[in-house]
């Protein structure tokens, strides 16, 4: 879960590997993603494409609400396509990472420069590319990320994705740097959390949705003083969260962590 700062004269990087591998069983799937879009796109045209993604996300996240949980056609496409024979890995994951943008995060493509492939990676990892508010991202994906990408973890993966690009948005907006480190995490590690799944990819397990929030807080609890208090209704809510998701969950409730992130 470490951030780490390059030395000066190299690109940032942004955030390092969310924590894929709490996931749960408890989350949990051919058709085609193209003839979806198509059929959409000959209905209603570009448009409803873009406005059928939009109404279910806030400022890259998912509503409160939505629809069903149930795996669509276009899920269940990107999903056969990770878990195939063929092409090789590589290809797969640049490509599920790709397809996840494109369909869940149309409007934020732009903030992504490339794609790569890197097979120790636990998670995804977000290098910065350029600076201000025509920054950038490259994203490297690794082995565990495309062979997760299944019916029980869809959910994750494009949250995870959308997680991403909130440190991108966050470095354009002028949220770069070691001292907004902790700030970023927290934030994206909150709206992980505690966001509905995208309608139609799946749900995240109550397990998992506490390691999560966990995350949140320990960034929260690494925060200077003046940061915890911007995001002091934040961290209650997360607790408020925490605890729900744990009854839910049907395990025992523990602690909300006390250790900051490193």
């Amino acid at each position: 879960m470490v951030e780490r700062k390059t030395q000066p004269g190299h690109p940032e990087v942004l955030r390092h590997a969310q924590p894929a591998a709490r996931e749960k069983p408890e989350d949990r799937a051919l058709g085609s993603l193209a003839r979806t879009v198509l059929e959409l796109q000959r209905a209603g045209g570009n448009s409803a494409v873009t406005e059928m993604i939009a109404l279910q996300r806030d400022g890259g996240h998912a509503l409160a609400a939505p629809a069903t949980t149930e795996l669509d056609e276009q899920a269940r496409g990107i999903i056969t396509a990770a878990q195939a024979a063929t092409p090789g890995i590589e290809d797969r994951a640049v490509k599920a990472v790709r397809a996840i943008i494109d369909t869940y995060y149309s409007d934020k493509s732009g903030l992504v420069s490339a794609v790569t492939y890197s097979a120790s990676e636990p998670g995804l990892m977000t290098t910065s590319q350029g600076s201000g508010a025509t920054a950038t991202g490259s994203i490297a994906v690794g082995r565990y990320f495309v062979t997760n990408t299944t019916d029980a973890y869809f959910a994750r993966r494009v949250l995870q994705v959308g997680h991403e690009l909130e440190h991108v948005q966050q470095h354009r907006d002028g949220k770069g740097g070691e001292g907004h480190r902790h700030e970023r995490e927290f934030l994206a590690f909150y709206h992980e959390g505690l966001n509905q799944a995208v309608a139609h990819t799946g749900k995240v397990s109550h397990s998992t949705r506490v390691d999560l929030i966990d995350q949140a807080i320990r960034n929260y609890n690494a925060m200077p003083d003046d940061q915890k208090q911007l995001y002091a209704d934040k961290y209650r809510e997360l607790l408020d969260r925490r605890a729900e998701e744990q009854r839910k969950s049907g395990k025992t409730a523990t602690d909300a962590p006390t250790e900051s992130a490193p």
